[in-house]
């Protein structure tokens, strides 16, 4: 028996909502398997703060988003 208490699914779903994510599941029946997808968002990597800058002291807080 591989059956649990169904809470891992909630979870992930949970976890993965809260990131503004999508998870869905794709089966071929009982004991099958599944497989899940998980798809979240990729900060933009524009709005990295450039380290040299960091090092340097030249950037204000407000710069610091993502």
């Amino acid at each position: 028996d591989t059956g649990g208490a169904g809470l891992g699914l909630a979870i992930a779903r949970a976890l993965v909502h809260a990131h503004g994510g999508e998870i869905t599941v794709t089966s071929q029946g009982k004991g099958r398997g599944s497989t899940f997808q998980v798809w979240l968002m990729a900060p933009d990597a524009s709005r990295i703060v450039d380290k040299e800058k960091r090092r340097q002291g030249d950037w204000e807080i407000d710069k610091v988003t993502g």
